[in-house]
């Protein structure tokens, strides 16, 4: 992909079209949504300027882009770009990416920063306005995968191990999840049961008799000592392969090493807890080098940042108090001191 943008140096040829390919020619043509968003200094308003100016596009095309992606243009203008949440870097760069229908769309990640409302919104919003288009999407969500793309290459540790159609990657890959409680397994039947249902293939249709056989068996084997029952789809790549794919044995010498490293860490552990004192006020934010414990975008602006300190006495920096708010829900740390700061840059 970076070959494709210009951004690296590369030996051999890339075509396009079977042409090799011309970076003056072609930027007109690409459109790109990186999974880590640039730290730009420049404001929203002038960002969008630059853009539009430069691919003679209306600014209005943009505005309205970003609004059905719930952000509002004109109520970020002014702000540094570097300064937004990571969900709101995202929304305006796929703002952006969409508004100059592009011929060749390259998305890094495009959902990561989203939530599952949003997302919802991206798919359809990439249907309507670059469905034509030829898409690479670099994912590791069935989500993009399913809603997007037709081709899979997946890689395993650098490796290929699949190149082909995405309904059969997919296929593989979703499996029927039952979820129960039970008075008592009288019959032994969960006993017996060592695993989840087995994947189902072929699409919904396959996929909704896969929960129905799940449902009659449980209810079947188990009758009125069933209490509760709940059958859905998962995607087995999110749960470790543990349905689909036999556990990899682990060589002994790597188990030895990673042994050995732990115990270093915990002794490291214990000896630093044992003279660390909680601090008790914000510490300084090392802007432009410390990642959002949220959203793992690098920290943009001081002015916006905040800090959660942990019962633990991590120091945990955030983009805005939105990502630590979201970080206190997902994660519910015991949190020791909370604030936002002012601190001046370091290094950037």
């Amino acid at each position: 992909m970076r070959v494709l943008l210009g951004l690296v140096n590369h030996r051999g040829e890339v075509r396009v079209d079977g042409l090799p390919v011309r970076r003056d020619e072609i930027a007109r043509r690409i459109a790109y949504v990186p999974q880590i968003a640039p730290q730009m200094a420049a404001s929203c308003g002038e960002l969008v300027r630059a853009v539009t100016e430069l691919r003679d596009l209306p600014v209005g095309a943009v505005r309205d882009l970003a609004a059905r992606l719930d952000l509002s243009l004109d109520d970020i203008a002014a702000r540094p770009f570097r300064s937004l949440s990571g969900g709101s870097k995202q929304k305006l760069l796929i703002a952006l990416a969409l508004a100059s229908r592009p011929e060749l769309l390259i998305l890094d990640e495009p959902t990561a920063s989203l939530d599952a409302e949003t997302r919802g919104r991206f798919f359809t919003l990439q249907r309507e306005l670059a469905g034509d288009a030829t898409l690479i999407l670099c994912s590791h969500r069935l989500e993009e995968i399913r809603s997007l793309v037709d081709h899979v290459v997946a890689l395993d540790e650098g490796a290929l191990v699949y190149d082909g159609d995405a309904a059969a990657y997919l296929a593989q890959r979703v499996g029927t999840l039952l979820e129960l409680r039970v008075a008592t397994d009288r019959d032994g039947w969960l006993a017996g049961t060592a695993s989840p249902a087995a994947p189902t293939a072929g699409g919904a249709a396959a996929s909704t008799r896969g929960q129905a056989r799940a449902r009659a068996e449980a209810l079947r084997s188990l009758g009125d000592s069933l209490v509760d029952l709940v059958v859905r789809d998962v995607d087995l790549v999110e749960l470790g392969q543990e349905v689909a794919m036999p556990p990899r044995e682990i060589p002994w010498f790597k188990l030895a090493a990673l042994a050995l490293a732990l115990a270093v860490i915990a002794g490291v552990v214990l000896v630093v807890r044992g003279a660390q004192q909680l601090p008790g006020e914000v510490q300084p934010i090392e802007w432009h080098r410390q990642a959002c414990a949220h959203c793992q975008m690098l920290i943009g602006e001081p002015a916006h940042a905040a800090q959660l300190i942990t019962s633990e006495g991590e120091v945990l920096g955030f983009d805005d108090p939105g990502c630590a708010m979201r970080y206190l829900d997902e994660r519910r740390p015991t949190v020791h001191g909370c604030g936002s700061t002012t601190a001046r840059p370091t290094g950037g």
